[in-house]
């Protein structure tokens, strides 16, 4: 079986251009991407990433902005 991707707290915040603060920030108010504890670290799946881009992808209509 094959272990997914991980990411650091450090390397996810430069991903999505955040601090590492606000990724904390998010976990203490159980909100934001889902993550793994494996000890002291914090690490977050590839595929967690990715569900949350998608679940927060904004899709509008162009027409509405005129509305």
């Amino acid at each position: 079986m094959a272990l997914e991707p991980l990411l650091s707290e450090k390397s996810l915040a430069e991903y999505l251009d955040v601090s590492v603060s606000k990724l904390r920030r998010d976990r203490e108010k159980n909100r934001g991407i889902r993550y793994q504890k494996i000890g002291n670290l914090v690490r977050y799946p590839i595929t967690a990433i990715k569900e949350y881009q998608a679940e927060n992808t904004v899709n509008f209509s162009s027409n509405k902005i005129w509305e």
